[in-house]
């Protein structure tokens, strides 16, 4: 995935967006839409930590893996997997179904970063 100056301002302007969102609904339909946008034909679900430490999955993006809502994350075998924390505290992750090039990775780094604080 190749980063312009421009499409790197509209990602830093939707990551901060994320920060006003209202409720969790709300944070994942915006972070499920920017995730889409930016990598369409990548399977991306998003899996926060429950109560007993296991990850949920709370959407998914692409059809990689269907409607999986509330499936542990151990179920998707994802090739790739991101943390998402916020202050030392484990929030869940981001499972990915194929190898991400450094600069996804990175963008996607960032974004969970934001996703994690706006969460929490």
């Amino acid at each position: 995935m190749a980063t312009t100056r421009a499409n790197g301002a509209h990602t830093v302007a939707a990551w901060a967006a994320l920060h006003a969102c209202r409720d969790p609904e709300e944070l994942d339909r915006r972070f499920a839409a920017e995730l889409a946008g930016l990598l369409p034909a990548t399977g991306l679900v998003l899996c926060r930590a429950d109560d007993a430490g296991d990850d949920r999955v709370a959407f998914a993006v692409g059809a990689e893996w269907g409607d999986r809502h509330g499936d542990r994350r151990t179920a998707l075998a994802p090739v790739d997997t991101l943390p998402i924390t916020f202050r030392g505290h484990r929030v869940g992750a981001l499972a990915v179904a194929r190898v991400l090039d450094d600069d996804e990775r990175s963008t996607l780094t960032v974004a969970v970063a934001h996703y994690g604080a706006a969460f929490a």
